[in-house]
């Protein structure tokens, strides 16, 4: 099996699994409490999975064809890429952020029914209690924990011990790191594919066949 033909496996692999975890998290952040994860994340994920899977597909047919467009591709590709690779890392600072803004907001306005709406949402859905943890709700002036802190199947109210922060990231940072993972090598790979495709045009000598494989 030549060069060539791992190195577009691996991409064909590549494109596939960065649809499937774009999918994923499309789908975790337009359920009831979308507020904690880059509401962006899971769209660009699934276009640029779309667009890896267009450039193994085409991607022989246009370097023959269309040099100049082939590298225009790759490097637009990349380029999304090391995108998502940002956007995956940028989204264990921004959890902490959009949990604490909302739960902040609640705090500010206890009244406001959508505020209540979310943070309970959280907490339940969660198993958490607070940003950081239940002392929170008392550092906060809270006198007592919301309902929502409280295990609703319990019957001796047993209280969730765990922040938000750090439930909503163990739940949901594997995938973003995964989705971060495929993105480097995704970009290793087509940096890779470039110069097998340059050498290979380049000429037909003995050399360049012994180093394609």
């Amino acid at each position: 099996m030549s060069v060539a033909c791992i190195i577009n496996i691996f991409l064909l692999a590549c494109s596939i699994t960065f649809m499937g975890l774009g999918s994923t998290i499309f789908r975790e952040e337009n359920q009831e409490i979308p507020r904690f994860a880059s509401a962006s994340l899971g769209t660009f994920a699934i276009v640029t999975g779309f667009f890896m899977l267009i450039f193994f597909i085409c991607g022989v047919c246009l370097y023959d064809a269309y040099k100049n467009t082939y590298y225009v591709s790759v490097a637009i590709l990349m380029i999304l890429q090391i995108l998502a690779l940002a956007a995956s890392i940028q989204n264990n600072v921004y959890v902490y952020t959009a949990v604490k803004t909302v739960f902040d907001d609640y705090v500010h306005d206890p009244q406001n029914e959508n505020n209540k709406k979310i943070v309970d949402s959280a907490q339940q859905a969660f198993e958490c209690c607070g940003v950081e943890g239940p002392q929170y709700w008392i550092s906060s002036g809270f006198k007592q924990y919301p309902a929502s802190c409280y295990k609703l199947s319990s019957t001796d109210q047993e209280l969730y011990g765990r922040g938000c922060v750090s439930s909503i990231r163990e739940r949901r940072m594997p995938k973003f790191n995964a989705l971060g993972g495929i993105a480097a090598i995704s970009v290793i790979l087509e940096g890779l594919d470039v110069i097998y495709f340059y050498i290979l045009k380049k000429g037909d000598s003995s050399e360049s066949r012994k180093l394609l494989g």
